[in-house]
């Protein structure tokens, strides 16, 4: 199973169809379980999800447990010498508990594009040297991100939205080129921060434009006797090259849901292209003015 448990909603208020805010310790530890009882140990978190890599930490040591933990940060903002951000990543490793992480990410792509991006990548080197990551990477919003980065930095993992909207990397061949330099990628945003599930009525006019292709998705998956949400996990399960798939969830309920949905056979042929939008008013949600709590994460 490729799926990796996304912690954005442990510390933080996340999702444009949230409605339960920040995940309660109790729940949190009820996914992690149902996770692990599932054959899932992987976990996607970053510094600045408030206290959720705290609150992992504490969690794994409850469960005994040891985790495959990506976590992603910034880090053009301080000073990018080993002296200086080392300290911080070894805070946060202390947070979770372990000595190292699976993966460590820049998670502002312009780290790694900007005056200071080959020192921020010396650091990068130099927290692998000193086995505090097994692999280092960055989480992107476009493919020319991606393409640059990749281009003069020779990276392990690279993180990319994707979803029935927002089918930019996959249409440009980003992914393919990607995986043919041997980057894992670990896909995330695949229900657009639950825009896929809203009611139309809630939703504000930004969304005008995409509200008839809402009514379309909601309408296919109704003709096929499948969910939404079912859709949208098999279309980035046929995903070629995709090694994780991240997932959000409020609660140990909607995660029991969401298993069985990517368990459950899948028969039926679908056009998935027709759902393309690639319009960033609409797939990046730090473009839906919503006051940074649905920022790209």
């Amino acid at each position: 199973m490729k799926l990796m448990i996304g912690t954005a909603q442990f510390g933080r208020q996340y999702g444009i169809a949230n409605k339960s805010g920040i995940v309660t310790a109790h729940e949190a530890f009820n996914i992690i379980k149902m996770a692990i009882d599932n054959g899932i140990n992987w976990v996607d978190t970053a510094h600045d999800y408030g206290n959720s890599e705290k609150l992992i930490g504490i969690l794994s040591k409850r469960l005994d447990t040891k985790l495959n933990i990506v976590t992603k940060a910034f880090l053009g903002h301080l000073n990018p010498q080993p002296g200086v951000i080392i300290p911080s990543i070894k805070n946060t490793l202390d947070d979770l508990g372990v000595d190292e992480v699976y993966g460590l990410l820049i998670h502002n792509p312009a780290d790694l594009m900007g005056d200071q991006a080959d020192a921020v990548f010396n650091v990068l080197n130099e927290v692998v040297h000193f086995g505090m990551a097994r692999k280092i990477g960055v989480s992107v919003s476009t493919p020319e991100q991606a393409e640059i980065i990749t281009e003069n930095y020779p990276l392990d993992i690279v993180q990319v939205p994707c979803n029935l909207f927002d089918q930019r990397f996959i249409q440009s061949g980003t992914i393919d080129r990607l995986a043919s330099y041997g980057l894992e990628i670990q896909v995330r945003s695949i229900f657009l921060q639950g825009l896929f599930f809203m009611e139309l009525e809630n939703l504000s006019e930004h969304f005008n434009e995409v509200k008839p292709l809402l009514v379309k998705l909601h309408k296919v998956a109704e003709d096929n006797g499948v969910s939404v949400r079912k859709l949208a996990l098999e279309y980035v399960k046929a995903i070629d090259n995709v090694e994780r798939i991240i997932v959000g969830v409020d609660s140990s309920k909607q995660f029991k849901e969401l298993i069985d949905d990517y368990n459950a056979p899948f028969d039926v042929s679908i056009d998935f292209k027709q759902f393309a939008v690639n319009d960033e008013r609409f797939v990046n949600p730090g473009n839906w003015g919503c006051g940074g709590w649905c920022d790209e994460v």
